[in-house]
C-alpha cells in the first residue's frame, strides 16, 4: 500500500484480497503500469488500519534505533548550547525522534498511530496525544527542539542601568506587575533608541532575586508587613555586661481568682528578665496584661535593682498605643534605657523569659493546692491538675484572692532567683559577680516622678474622670469655668488619692479624689449644671449607692460626713480653688524636692 503524487492511494491485488476476504472487485481501477490497484475513498481507512498493523512493530524498531543510536548525528546542533551535556544528549535524542516521526508521516502513516508507537519509547510527558501534536508542530528539522526556555538571542541583556530601573518600578508602591513592568520598561528603551526588547523572562528572574525582594519590600508592601514578614531573624547572643539587655512579658498565671462581683479571672504576672544573669529583676501581678501591669514592672525593677536595662524588648501588646506607655517610653529613653518590641506571633523573639515562664509554672506555681494545671490540653500528665485533690482544697479553703497570688509570687521569684539549674551558679550570683553595663543610676526620687504618668482627658460637668483597672475614679472641681476643656492629668497609678491637672494658660493645681453626695447634694448640683430637678432627681435615684461612685480611698473637706458603716473609712483631701491664666508653669516642676530626704 502506498500514496501516489496525486493522492491517490494504491495497493497490490493480493493486498486487496486478504483485507476484504474475496476478489478484488472489477471496478477498481488499475494503474497505468498496471501492477496495482487504485483505492476507492470508501475503502482507504480500512487498509491504511491493515497496513499499520502489518508495519507496527517495524515502526516501533525505527523509533528505538533512532532513540538509541541515530541521535549521535544530532549532537553538533547542541554542541554550543550553554547546558549540561545531559542535557544536551536529551536534545539529540528527542530531535532523532521527532525527525523519524516526520518520515513516517510522510509515508501516509496517521500521526495518532505513530503515537502509539511513540508512547512505548517511555517518555512520560508524550503520553498526551495534544501535547505531542503540539511540540511535533513545533519541532523545526534544522534548528532542533528545545524544552524550556534557552534564551532569546535578539533580546536586551541586563546591565547594572537595566537592573536598577527595573528594581525602581518593582519598588513602587501600586505593586505593579511583572508584565506591566517589562511593558514600561521596553517603552522607556524604544524612547532612548535602543531597538531590542528585554523579555518577561528576564525580568521575572532578576525580580525573584532575595536581595532584590528584601531591599524592595519594604517600600512595596509597607514598613509593617516587612517587620512581620521579612525583617531577618534576629540571631541569639546572650549578652556579657548585667543590664546589657532585659525582655519582659506577661503570663496568665494558672489560678482562678474572683473579683468582688464574682466574676473570675486568671491573674497575670508580668515579669521582666535580665539575659546575662537570668534574674527576675522587676514583676508585677494584676487582674489582666495591661498598660498599668507594664508600669508596675518598670517601677518594680528601678525600686528593686536601681536602673533600667539598656536595652528591653516587649511584647507587641495594644498598650503601646497609649498614651501612657508612650510618655513614658519618651522619659525611660532619658534614662538611657531603649524599649522596643517584638513582632506578632513571634515568640522567638523572646527566647529567654518563655522559657522563664515554662520553669515558673512547673516547678513553683505547682507548691500551691490551687494550681489548675499548665493547659487543659496539656501533652504532659503532670500539666494538668489532680481533680479531687483540687477540689477538695477549693471546697476547704476557696479561691485565693490577688493579693494571696502577689504574696506567693513574692516568694517563688525569690525562690526561683536563689534556685541552682543544672549545677550552675543562681541568678543572684551572676547579678552580683557579672560586670555592669554602663547604666544611668535611678534613685528614689526619680523613679517617683518618672512614673507619674499622665492621659488626656475632657472636664464634663466640673468632673473628671478615668478607668484604671476597671474602676472609675472621679475629681471634682469647684468652678465651672474649666467645663468641656481638655485638660492632661498626671497621676501615680500606686497612689490616686491626689492628682496634677494642667489646664491650657492656667497654673496646674491638685485634685482630691472625690467621693459621692448624699441625694439633696446631688440633685443640687445636677440642677446648677442646667438639668431639671425632675431629670435631677431620676439621675440621683440612679446613681446614689451605684459601686463606682463609692470611694475607697480620700474624702473632700467640701463632702459631707458619709456613714463609716456604708461606705468605709475615707482620708481628708483638699480642692484647689480657681486658678487665674498664667503662662508661668514653673510650678509643675516644683515637685522635684530641693532635699532627696523629703520623700522619705
Amino acid at each position: 500500500m502506498d500514496r501516489q503524487a496525486n493522492g491517490l492511494w494504491v495497493c497490490t491485488k493480493r493486498e486487496a484480497e486478504k483485507v476484504f476476504h474475496y476478489k478484488t472487485p472489477e471496478k477498481w481501477q488499475k494503474t497505468e503500469d498496471g501492477n496495482s490497484l487504485i483505492i476507492p475513498d470508501r475503502s482507504v481507512s480500512k487498509m491504511r488500519l491493515y497496513y499499520f498493523e502489518t508495519i507496527k512493530n517495524d515502526i516501533e524498531s525505527r523509533l528505538k534505533t533512532a532513540f538509541e543510536k541515530e541521535f549521535a548525528n544530532f549532537l553538533p546542533v547542541y554542541r554550543e548550547l550553554n547546558i549540561s551535556r545531559e542535557k544536551k544528549t536529551e536534545y539529540a535524542r528527542l530531535h532523532a525522534l521527532f525527525n523519524e516521526v516526520l518520515k513516517l508521516i510522510e509515508t501516509g502513516i496517521e500521526k495518532k498511530q505513530i503515537h502509539s508507537c511513540f508512547i512505548k519509547i517511555g517518555i512520560p510527558k508524550y503520553n498526551n496525544y495534544v501535547y505531542f501534536s503540539k511540540k511535533l508542530k513545533e519541532f523545526d528539522t534544522e534548528k532542533g527542539f528545545l524544552h524550556g526556555n534557552i534564551g532569546n538571542s535578539n533580546a536586551l541583556k541586563l546591565d547594572d542601568y537595566v537592573k536598577e530601573r527595573i528594581e525602581q518600578y518593582y519598588k513602587d508602591s501600586r505593586k505593579l506587575s511583572v508584565k506591566v513592568i517589562t511593558k514600561k520598561l521596553n517603552d522607556e528603551l524604544k524612547q532612548d533608541g535602543i531597538v531590542l526588547e528585554i523579555s518577561y523572562s528576564a525580568v521575572k528572574k532578576h525580580i525573584q532575586d532575595k536581595e532584590v525582594q528584601n531591599q524592595s519590600y519594604q517600600e512595596r508592601h509597607g514598613r509593617k508587613a516587612w517587620y512581620n514578614d521579612k525583617r531577618k531573624q534576629e540571631v541569639f547572643a546572650k549578652p556579657q555586661y548585667i543590664g546589657q539587655y532585659a525582655e519582659a512579658d506577661g503570663l496568665p498565671l494558672p489560678f482562678f481568682c474572683f473579683d468582688e462581683n464574682k466574676q473570675g479571672y486568671r491573674p497575670c504576672l508580668y515579669a521582666i528578665i535580665d539575659v546575662c544573669s537570668g534574674k527576675i529583676t522587676g514583676w508585677s501581678v494584676t487582674m489582666q496584661e495591661n498598660r498599668w501591669s507594664i508600669v508596675k514592672a518598670l517601677e518594680s525593677q528601678c525600686l528593686k535593682a536601681s536602673f533600667l536595662p539598656a536595652k528591653i524588648k516587649l511584647d507587641n501588646h495594644s498598650a503601646k498605643k497609649t498614651i501612657e506607655i508612650k510618655d513614658l517610653q519618651s522619659s525611660v529613653l532619658e534614662y538611657g534605657c531603649l524599649i522596643e518590641y517584638a513582632r506578632p506571633n513571634h515568640a522567638q523573639d523572646k527566647p529567654v523569659i518563655e522559657r522563664f515562664f515554662r520553669t515558673f509554672q512547673d516547678r513553683f506555681c505547682r507548691e500551691h493546692k490551687a494550681f489548675t494545671g499548665m493547659a487543659i490540653t496539656a501533652k504532659r500528665l503532670d500539666g494538668r491538675r489532680n481533680p479531687e485533690a483540687y477540689n477538695e482544697h477549693i471546697k476547704k479553703y476557696g479561691n485565693p484572692s490577688l493579693n494571696e497570688i502577689k504574696a506567693c509570687c513574692e516568694v517563688w521569684i525569690e525562690k526561683y532567683n536563689n534556685t541552682s539549674f543544672d549545677e550552675k551558679p543562681t541568678a543572684n550570683e551572676l547579678f552580683e559577680g557579672e560586670k555592669y553595663a554602663k547604666l544611668v543610676k535611678i534613685e528614689t526620687y526619680q523613679t517617683q516622678l518618672l512614673f507619674n504618668l499622665k492621659t488626656e482627658v475632657t472636664v464634663r460637668q466640673c468632673m473628671i474622670s478615668f478607668e484604671i483597672e476597671k474602676q472609675t475614679y472621679y475629681y471634682q472641681l469647684d468652678s465651672e469655668i474649666h467645663n468641656n476643656k481638655p485638660c492632661t492629668v498626671y497621676y501615680d497609678p500606686s497612689d490616686l488619692s491626689e492628682i496634677l491637672v494642667e489646664i491650657k494658660n492656667y497654673t496646674p493645681f491638685y485634685l482630691g479624689l472625690y467621693t459621692p453626695m448624699d441625694r439633696d447634694n446631688l440633685a443640687e448640683s445636677y440642677a446648677r449644671n442646667g438639668k431639671s430637678k425632675k431629670q435631677a432627681r431620676e439621675k440621683t435615684l440612679a446613681l446614689i449607692g451605684a459601686n463606682h461612685l463609692v470611694s475607697k480611698q480620700t474624702v473632700s473637706e467640701t463632702a459631707f460626713e458619709i456613714d463609716a458603716e456604708v461606705y468605709g473609712k475615707g482620708n481628708s483631701g483638699t480642692y484647689a480653688s480657681k486658678a487665674e491664666p498664667t503662662t508661668d508653669l514653673s510650678d509643675l516642676f516644683a515637685l522635684v524636692p530641693k532635699n532627696v530626704e523629703e520623700w522619705d
